[in-house]
């Protein structure tokens, strides 16, 4: 996917490997963070897929390769499934974002 500066990676297969990627808007006195995309469980290959196929359509030459993002699931060693992850990972951010008074 689209490499970026403020993007999240973990090593994992002895590369560095893509887990949340973020926009966000610049200007001369604020930075908004305009969303995350945080890949909990993902088919890398579909997904990559997807993105060229869309490169394509749009006229553009560039294509992204699929070892170069991974998914949160597939670092962890437990035997949480997609469905846990999400909800876990869904009740962290709620409480972080009631911890600064922010809602998710």
């Amino acid at each position: 996917f689209c490499d970026g500066k403020y993007n999240l990676a973990v090593q994992h297969q002895g590369k560095t490997k893509k887990i949340v990627g973020t926009s966000q808007k610049w200007t001369a006195d604020k930075v908004v963070l305009a969303h995350a995309v945080i890949l909990t469980s993902i088919d890398t290959d579909a997904a990559t897929n997807r993105i060229n196929h869309f490169y394509q359509l749009a006229g553009s030459p560039e294509q992204k390769q699929a070892d170069t993002v991974t998914s949160i699931l597939s670092c962890l060693h437990s035997d949480y499934t997609a469905e846990q992850l999400n909800i876990r990972l869904t009740e962290e951010i709620a409480a972080a974002c009631g911890s600064l008074n922010l809602q998710p």
